[in-house]
């Protein structure tokens, strides 16, 4: 609905700043309102069904076995309860992708902030991949019938998640120069340097990337919340360094650096609790 409006307001050559912020508005009042419809409608039909014992068997993130009979008011607690450690993970991860950009702006100036950001629209967008499988795996880690399949199933995410974010990267990696010439032209041509700075650590976290709806799954928000905030501090650390230098390709190299350990950290965690065959 949000695409069909830009694309209609577009066409008729109405298309402004404002409009385009009121309609990303709408757009997302009628999403959380269509997503509360659904979740109040699994809600009611859950409550006609016997509770289902979780498939979760982490002692410290049990799943009560009457989570099924209780009121919406009380699930809502309870997820209140579980779930701020994963909302403070969100706001950490979009620190992460801008305040490196804050830097910039202090220490290089809105110029080169313009530059830097067209190769981080760029790259990130291949984050749509593995994040894709993400939401199947918070629903795989959380009902899987036993920890092996469980284990084996997130192992293959991973294995995916990266492999299509390598396929992509390199020809974009090859082509960066060339293709934002072509789609930006201009002075953002000049952002071909970053994005092929930026591209090896879009790659490395692309485990990561998946494996935050695993650690959701287990039960295990907070691990994403200690990941998330590491890279942060990495990623200002250096960044203070490289970009007074470097500019948008020391922003580039810097977030390569956060993004590479933070997905490190988490690997070693999954990898310690993940049960081999």
């Amino acid at each position: 609905g949000h695409l069909a409006i830009i694309l209609i307001i577009w066409g008729i050559g109405a298309l402004t700043l404002e409009r385009t912020i009121g309609v990303f508005a709408l757009a997302q009042a009628g999403g959380g309102a269509a997503i509360l419809i659904l979740v109040l409608r699994e809600f009611s039909r859950s409550s006609h069904q016997k509770p289902q014992a979780s498939g979760i068997h982490d002692s410290e993130s049990i799943v009560p076995s009457d989570l099924g009979s209780r009121s919406i008011g009380q699930i809502i607690v309870y997820n209140l309860r579980r779930g701020w450690l994963g909302q403070i993970s969100a706001v950490a991860y979009f620190l992460l992708l801008r305040l490196d950009q804050a830097l910039l702006a202090h220490f290089q100036g809105a110029a080169k902030v313009g530059i830097y950001s067209v190769s981080v629209y760029v790259g990130e967008m291949l984050w749509l991949l593995p994040g894709a499988i993400t939401p199947l795996l918070v629903h795989s880690s959380a009902s899987a019938s036993n920890d092996l399949e469980r284990d084996r199933t997130a192992v293959k995410a991973v294995k995916v998640g990266f492999l299509l974010t390598l396929a992509a990267a390199i020809p974009l990696f090859i082509l960066a120069e060339p293709l934002l010439k072509l789609l930006a032209g201009g002075d953002y041509s000049g952002s071909g340097p970053a994005l092929r700075a930026l591209l090896p650590g879009i790659v490395a976290f692309a485990p990561g990337a998946v494996l935050a709806g695993d650690f959701i799954g287990r039960g295990k928000p907070h691990w994403n919340t200690q990941a998330s905030a590491l890279t942060v501090a990495v990623n200002l650390a250096v960044g203070w360094i490289l970009i007074p230098q470097y500019g948008p390709v020391g922003a580039a190299w810097a977030s390569t650096i956060a993004y590479s350990v933070g997905a490190s950290v988490m690997l070693l965690r999954f990898f310690n609790v993940v049960k081999r065959p």
